[in-house]
This record gives C-alpha cells, structure tokens and sequence, in this order.
C-alpha cells in the first residue's frame, strides 16, 4: 500500500476508488469523503467493476457496491477481492441484502454500510480506520517475514541490525 507523504507539511490525499451505479449515492459518498477536515481523501466513481479493476494502481481503499450492472452479489466482491487483496475493500448494500455484506466481510471485506444510510462523519472515520488496519496489517507482516528470516538464519550466526546500524 502507497504511503501517504506530505509535501510542505501537507499530506497527500488517499486515493478512494468508489465502485458503485447509483448516481445520487455516489454523489453523497464523493462529497462526504471529500470535503472534510479530518482526513484528506481523493474518491474516483466508476459505475461498472469491470471499469474498476482498471484502475486499482495507487489507491488506498476500495468502497464497493455488490451490485452493479456487470456484476451482482458475492460474484462482485469476489472479482475484486481477486485481483486487489492487498487493498481494503468496503462493501455498500441495502438492508435487505445485509447478509451478502456479512458473506463478504467474512470472505475478506473489511466492513459494511447500507446505502440508504450514508452519513459523512461515521463513513470518513470507518474509512480512515480501515486504511490503517491496513498498513498496520502490512507493517505486521513485514516484521513477522523479518524475524522469520532472522530465526532461519540462525544456524549461520547472524546479526541484524536496522537502517542506521543497531542491532536489533
């Protein structure tokens, strides 16, 4: 996952790729992650996931509506969830269709909203959390490979040592 950098001590804007048909939705989604104080973040709308497995380079969360018209239901997620593993993936339905979100959360999404129920403070936080759970997930592993490289070199007593040379 890209790290965010600031540049003159502002940061960059997390790429949101927003999957989703439903126009007057979108628009709701777009200007609450957009416009907001707390987290700095760029949302492009697709309307089609054919149309959004085009363009996963560079973005930090994926928020996804499990029907769309080239694709319906856990097919949707499951497409997606295929090609962007690394990437974390919220999923938008409707109340009706609640427990298809909750088959794809236990497949991988990291969470849920109902569309009809798009409020911009609690969206924004859960997106925000749910990119972090993602570097924290991705800092985790990459220490768990170092200190496993670590354990199977021990037989050929080896020191580690991080960027600047201490032993670690």
């Amino acid at each position: 996952m890209p790290a965010v950098l600031p540049v003159d001590g502002i940061p960059m804007p997390q790429r949101i790729l927003l999957i989703l048909d439903d126009a007057l939705v979108a628009k709701a989604i777009v200007d609450a992650l957009s416009h907001s104080n707390d987290e700095s973040f760029e949302v492009e709308w697709v309307r089609h996931c054919s149309a959004g497995l085009e363009r996963l380079d560079g973005v930090a969360a994926i928020v996804l509506d499990l029907y769309l018209p080239d694709s319906r239901g856990t097919e949707t997620f499951e497409r997606v969830f295929n090609v962007a593993r690394n990437i974390p993936i919220m999923v938008l339905t409707s109340p009706q269709d609640e427990n298809t979100a909750r088959l794809a959360v236990q497949c991988g999404a990291q969470d849920y909203f109902f569309k009809s129920r798009v409020d911009a403070y609690p969206l924004r936080k859960a997106v925000a959390a749910m990119i972090e759970r993602a570097v924290i997930a991705a800092a985790l592993f990459e220490e768990k490979e170092r200190a496993q490289v670590t354990l199977n070199s021990i037989g050929d007593a080896v020191i580690s040592a991080n960027v600047s040379g201490e032993v670690t």
